[in-house]
């Protein structure tokens, strides 16, 4: 999730189409965020970055795919829309 750092990066993760793969329970658990409202998957999703939800090791961290997007969408207010595209966004990638 540290892409956003990089402008440059980002605008290419959205020109080429590239797909990331995000576990934001496990990025909690991991304290890359201190909370999924802090989370940057919105930012990414903002500047046109191909995101996916995923879980990580779910006996670990804590939910499996459902539970992270449940979790996620919440927390992030995502609309129906955004949570088709990732969706949609996980079977083109």
């Amino acid at each position: 999730m540290r892409a956003v750092e990089d402008p440059v990066l980002v605008e290419r993760l959205a020109r080429e189409r590239i797909v990331l793969t995000v576990c934001p329970l496990s990025n909690i658990k991991l304290c890359v965020f201190p909370s999924l409202e802090q989370h940057n998957l919105r930012t990414l999703i903002d500047a046109g970055v191909r995101v996916t939800i995923n879980s990580d090791d779910p006996a670990y961290f804590g939910g499996y795919v459902g539970e992270n997007l449940l979790q996620t969408a919440e927390a992030l207010t995502l609309d129906r829309r955004t949570l088709k595209q990732i969706a949609r966004n996980s079977l083109e990638g």
